[in-house]
């Protein structure tokens, strides 16, 4: 069930709308040091923050950015919240979901015994992501070049933790389930296999007359300003008769402030029922 209005996940339950009234939503992130790299968190939180359903919003980050987590509950423990739903913004669940953020809300737990923490699941896998994906690829696409002839590459980081990419495998499957490019392939900009000269060689071999990288971040980061192009760079290079295009990041979608919106309901959904 998607939730989208206060009135939807009341369903007339005063208990819960008066619970919403004093709850805030904290948006986590790992921050960075490019310059405007976390402009679109800043928008999520905006697009959240005019649906009315929490009481504050803000945003924490655990590096390198201001506001730092600690400064966004002192902001909602000073707009009166009695608890505060922490969403993280991160597309897998590795290293910063598992282990930081238990971390730092222990911390704050301590620091602020009077406030409820509860903690929403991260991005991770969602139905309408295949679908998304898809239409940022297609915005994407040069028009005389036929989508058959069209070749994709969803580009993620990587990661150690191999459990951190099964959701990413799972919407690259979705994807080609929907047989919209003549191929579709995950690639990854480090760590893990293949990489992204392997996967566009892989496309052409298929017979891609244009390749499409999609950079499945959340941030315009250094990798998005800096490493893709440059790999760019290096296919067109490889490849002077194909057409390489990179398209707009996924954190730049509205899907994404629907789904961290959604996580962080059923999250304080979740916590309620489990009391009754």
């Amino acid at each position: 069930m998607i939730f989208g209005t206060q009135n939807d996940l009341s369903a007339g339950d005063a208990d819960r709308r008066s619970n919403m009234k004093s709850t805030g939503l904290l948006l986590f992130s790992h921050g960075s040091l490019a310059a405007e790299s976390d402009a679109t968190l800043l928008k999520h939180a905006e697009r959240i923050r005019e649906r009315g359903i929490f009481a504050a919003v803000e945003i924490g980050f655990l590096n390198y950015a201001k506001p730092e987590f600690d400064d966004a509950v002192v902001s909602l423990s000073t707009a009166g919240v009695k608890r505060i739903v922490v969403a993280p913004y991160f597309l897998t669940p590795g290293y910063f979901v598992r282990t930081a953020l238990p971390m730092t809300l222990h911390s704050a737990k301590d620091a602020y015994p009077h406030i409820e923490f509860i903690a929403a699941k991260c991005i991770d896998y969602d139905d309408r992501l295949p679908e998304t994906l898809l239409s940022i690829a297609q915005a994407s696409s040069t028009p005389d070049i036929d989508m058959e002839d069209s070749g994709l590459m969803v580009l993620s980081h990587g990661s150690r933790d191999l459990k951190a990419n099964s959701s990413l495998e799972q919407v690259v499957a979705e994807i080609e389930k929907r047989a919209f490019f003549g191929g579709v392939r995950l690639a990854f900009l480090q760590i893990n296999s293949p990489s992204g000269p392997e996967a566009a060689s892989d496309l052409i071999r298929c017979g891609a007359k244009q390749v499409i990288v999609l950079p499945y971040f959340l941030h315009p980061g250094n990798h998005v300003q800096e490493d893709l192009p440059k790999l760019l760079q290096l296919l067109q290079g490889d490849y002077p008769n194909i057409k390489f295009k990179i398209s707009e990041i996924l954190g730049k979608s509205p899907v994404i402030s629907d789904i961290l919106r959604d996580r962080s309901i059923t999250a304080l959904i979740h916590k309620e029922m489990v009391k009754i």
